[in-house]
């Protein structure tokens, strides 16, 4: 079965603290053909202490329990898939408290025990941001998840990170493939897009994640670039997101789920270009060796794909004729028989 791959519409702080533009930019996502949608919920003293230069500006953001219930209901209500990124214990218990069973760990968070912990309790589907995180962190975190219950099967490693934004140069798209030789095939993986979100790659560049098998691709969403709101760095605008979805499921029908897995229309090429083994001249029954060729044969006629080596060495049961096709019933092959002696 074909690797399905689900894009989730990241608003994060494109709301820049007002409820009615989170509601502005839900509808327009509810729009789209992309079904599902993160939320950061926190405060700011979830993110930075009391003396940090920026925990004024999360706070200004931050939403009430309240404000957060009518945002998560009218989610609801446009038929959403929610999804959250909790950033400490208040927050994950407002996602709690609205049965929000996605959650996604910020790779600030990859060793915050109690928050580990509280969130085992409950999740269906764990995403752990592996950006910004040391291998030896994860693998650490995944341990302690493991040690409370939480499966393989749930757990979903996020490569990617935020530098506002950040360069392609920088993206190592192949880390996502070196996380799954080292956590193996049961986990899920995704891809976190930070790339300039104003630039014509940033339609196409996460594409080049789904040879790695991802699972997910998040795409940070604004309603509109040039207010240069919060976020927008990243940021597609809300109406590009079901020309995006398209375009994700376009160039996945090209990966299948094995390298190997041949399609039928490659069946079909290799039907129509394969060659096989022709009698090169009149040859009378008992010939040997024979005198062959490799030509296409006709269409609908049988296939013969007989080792050259063994073919040729082979005793000819009738005659043939010249471009006649060599089928197995016209040779006796040749046997070698080795003997072993100990």
């Amino acid at each position: 079965m074909k690797n399905q791959v689900q894009v989730i519409a990241e608003i994060a702080n494109a709301h820049s603290g007002s409820p009615d533009k989170c509601l502005e930019i839900l509808d327009t996502i509810a729009n789209s053909t992309v079904h599902n949608v993160k939320l950061q919920i926190y405060s700011g003293g979830d993110i930075c202490s009391s003396k940090h230069p920026r925990r004024e500006h999360f706070n200004k953001q931050s939403f009430s329990e309240a404000t957060w219930k009518e945002i998560i209901d009218f989610a609801r209500s446009k038929q959403l898939n929610i999804y959250a990124d909790v950033f400490g214990i208040d927050s994950m218990h407002i996602a709690k408290s609205n049965n929000i069973r996605q959650i996604k760990i910020h790779s600030s968070d990859t060793l915050n025990i109690p928050l580990l912990t509280e969130v085992a309790k409950y999740v269906n589907t764990l995403f752990l941001s592996a950006g910004g995180t040391f291998l030896s962190e994860l693998s650490e975190c995944t341990k302690y998840l493991s040690s409370k219950g939480i499966k393989d099967e749930q757990i979903v490693l996020m490569h990617g990170f935020q530098a506002y934004p950040s360069p392609m140069s920088k993206a190592r798209l192949n880390r996502i493939e070196e996380l799954r030789q080292i956590f193996g095939t049961t986990y899920k993986y995704g891809y976190m897009d930070h790339i300039d979100g104003g630039i014509d790659d940033s339609m196409y560049f996460p594409l080049l994640s789904l040879p790695y098998k991802v699972n997910y691709i998040e795409k940070h969403v604004t309603i509109r670039r040039d207010e240069k709101a919060t976020d927008y760095y990243s940021s597609i605008e809300a109406d590009q997101l079901s020309n995006f979805n398209s375009l994700v499921c376009k160039y996945n029908d090209s990966i299948a789920k094995s390298a190997f897995e041949m399609s039928d229309d490659e069946l079909n090429y290799r039907k129509t270009v394969k060659k096989s083994w022709f009698s090169y001249t009149t040859q009378p029954k008992g010939e040997t060796p024979l005198a062959i060729k490799m030509q296409r044969p006709n269409p609908g006629e049988n296939k013969n794909l007989l080792n050259y080596e063994s073919i040729k060495e082979s005793t000819l049961c009738e005659n043939l004729e010249t471009d006649q096709l060599v089928s197995s019933n016209d040779i006796k092959l040749r046997v070698n028989i080795v003997v072993v002696a100990r």
